[in-house]
């Protein structure tokens, strides 16, 4: 059996969206030159999947980094290999 729940209604889906933009306003996100990023949206991510124990992961659309939206609304940034750098710079206009 997957860890992660399918078929999620696009409803479902918004919430996960709207939490993250929750959290981004408060939380600023590391960039590649070791500064950090305020005002960052949730609009800059694409939803991954969420998992039966509650963690969300979405993938930034620029870097192509992932950060993981805890059950309690902390963020996890994973470091180490591809696709888990740490950093959120944005580079489209």
């Amino acid at each position: 059996m997957s860890n992660y729940k399918p078929d999620m209604s696009r409803e479902e889906i918004d919430i996960c969206f709207e939490r993250l933009n929750l959290v981004l306003r408060i939380v600023d996100l590391p960039t590649e030159t070791q500064g950090l990023r305020s005002g960052v949206s949730a609009a800059e991510f694409m939803f991954m999947n969420y998992t039966y124990a509650g963690h969300i992961r979405f993938k930034h659309i620029d870097t192509r980094n992932y950060l993981i939206l805890n059950p309690d609304d902390t963020l996890w940034i994973p470091l180490g290999g591809p696709f888990f750098k740490g950093f959120f710079d944005k580079v489209r206009p």
